[in-house]
C-alpha cells in the first residue's frame, strides 16, 4: 500500500460492482463499503434441446481440483443410482493436480463405466455434451458466483448447487435445488427424479432464471451503473462549481 498508493477512502468514492448478492454482503461486512451486483454473463452456445430427448446424466465443470469436490460427486451420485441406475455423470475439467486426478480415475474405475472423465473439452464439444443431458451438479461451498451452474442453466440443463455463496442465487434460492449433505442432495435429486412435471416446471424456472446471465444482460446492466454513476459525479461537481472527479 505505501509503494502503490492504494486508498481505501479513495475506494469507498468509486462504484463498486460484484457478482452476487453473497459477494455483496461479504464485502459489506468485511471492508463496509457498498456495492452493486452485477451477474457475469454465462459462456457457451445456447443449444435448444428438448426435454424428452436429453438423457438421465449430470455434468460437473470445473477444475478438477478438491476444492471442487468432484470425489464427493461421484460418491454422491452412486447413492442415487441405487434407486436410477441409468443415471451417468459426466465430469469436465482442466488443469488438475496430477494427484488429485489419478484420485478421481480411480474413484471413477471403482464405481463404474458410468463415470466418464472429460479433459480440456473445446467449448464446441461442452456445449453439445451441456446439450444431451438433463442435470448439472456443483459441489464447491462458498463459491463467489459459480459460473459453471450458470452455464448448465443457460444450456437447459437442471443445476444442483450447494447450499452456500452466490451460486444459490443462480437457481433462485429454490430448496428443491439447493443442499447441505450428500444424503441431502441424494434425497433432492431422487424426488426431483421421479416427478416428471416437477422437472419441467424446473427446467422452466431456471431457464428464466439465467436470461440474467446472458452476454447482452451483462453489458446492459454494465453500462447502466457506470452512466448513473458519472451523472451523479458530474451532479455533484456542478453543485460544488468544480471539476469532476477521476
Amino acid at each position: 500500500m505505501l509503494v502503490s498508493g492504494y486508498s481505501f477512502d479513495r475506494l469507498r468514492s468509486n462504484l463498486i460492482l460484484t457478482n452476487s448478492q453473497w459477494t455483496r454482503r461479504e464485502i459489506a461486512s468485511l471492508c463496509g463499503m457498498t456495492s452493486e451486483v452485477v451477474y457475469p454473463p454465462a459462456p457457451g452456445d445456447v443449444v435448444d434441446t428438448p426435454w424428452d430427448r436429453r438423457q438421465d446424466a449430470f455434468v460437473s465443470i470445473g477444475r478438477l481440483t478438491p476444492i471442487k469436490r468432484q470425489d464427493w460427486i461421484i460418491e454422491t451420485l452412486a447413492l442415487v443410482r441405487r434407486e436410477f441406475p441409468g443415471l451417468e455423470l459426466h465430469i469436465c475439467g482442466s488443469a488438475p493436480p496430477p494427484d488429485y486426478l489419478r484420485r478421481i480415475e480411480k474413484l471413477a474405475a471403482a464405481h463404474g463405466p458410468w463415470v466418464h472423465i472429460h479433459q480440456d473439452l473445446s467449448r464446441k464439444a461442452l456445449s453439445t455434451l451441456l446439450s444431451k443431458c438433463r442435470y448439472g451438479i456443483h459441489a464447491c461451498v462458498d463459491e463467489h458466483f459459480g459460473i459453471a451452474p450458470a452455464e448448465m442453466a443457460r444450456a437447459g440443463c437442471i443445476p444442483f448447487v450447494h447450499a452456500s455463496g452466490g451460486q444459490v442465487e443462480i437457481v433462485d434460492q429454490d430448496p428443491r435445488l439447493c443442499y447441505t449433505t450428500a444424503e441431502d442432495a441424494a434425497a433432492k435429486i431422487a424426488s426431483v427424479m421421479r416427478d416428471a412435471g416437477m422437472q419441467r416446471a424446473l427446467q422452466t424456472a431456471v431457464y428464466r432464471c439465467s436470461e440474467r446471465f446472458t452476454t447482452e444482460t451483462f453489458i446492459r446492466e454494465f453500462l447502466s451503473h457506470v452512466a448513473r454513476f458519472l451523472a451523479a459525479r458530474h451532479g455533484d461537481a456542478a453543485a460544488e462549481g468544480g471539476r469532476v472527479p477521476t
